[in-house]
């Protein structure tokens, strides 16, 4: 769980990490190899932004659909399936997303993510625009993906009570702590102008 206060920067290092966003000094590396040589389609980070966008002329089913069938996914059907139940879109896989409510849009971001299995998924905000029910759903899915062998990073303000992260990660005037738990001396954040 990544945390800190607006402004802090979680965003734009998420971007970084996902490879959409260059670094102005430092590197970033995945499993040993610096990412500018992991290729996108070869286990470079997913990144779910807070504001997905989609194609305005495709459907949500055929959003899974074109990624199923682009990355060559055995089962792609079965598990898009499964995921628009998860999440409880399968009474609206024929709509359009520009149809869908924000939290529905997010839903349909993090099933087209999902379907991808990527080996590190990175989150931002995924529970604010998330009904209760959907944050719980998310946060088993999260946890199966996990079981699964892969990594996710989440930035966010808000963290329902299911959601337990193995690590805490605070971003702060530039700077990452990493702690097992949050420092209960100083809150993870912090409201700022």
């Amino acid at each position: 769980m990544l945390l800190g206060r607006n402004g802090a920067g979680k965003s734009t290092l998420l971007r970084c990490l996902a490879g959409w966003q260059r670094i102005d000094r430092g590197s970033i590396s995945l499993g040993g190899r610096p990412l500018r040589e992991v290729q996108p389609h070869a286990g470079r980070p997913v990144l779910v932004p807070d504001t997905p966008s989609f194609y305005a002329e495709l459907t949500a089913w055929e959003h899974l659909q074109l990624l199923g069938q682009l990355r060559g996914l055995r089962g792609w059907k079965d598990a898009a399936d499964r995921l628009l139940e998860v999440f409880g879109l399968t009474a609206h896989k024929g709509a359009y997303p520009s149809s869908f409510s924000r939290g529905m849009q997010y839903k349909l971001a993090l099933s087209i993510a999902l379907l991808m299995q990527p080996r590190v998924l990175l989150l931002d905000e995924p529970f604010g625009p998330l009904d209760a029910d959907s944050a719980t759903a998310l946060w088993h899915e999260l946890e199966r993906h996990a079981r699964d062998g892969g990594a996710v990073l989440i930035a966010a303000h808000q963290m329902p009570e299911v959601v337990k992260p193995h690590r805490f990660l605070r971003l702060l005037d530039g700077h990452l702590e990493v702690g097992d738990k949050p420092d209960a001396e100083r809150p993870l954040a912090p409201e700022g102008p």
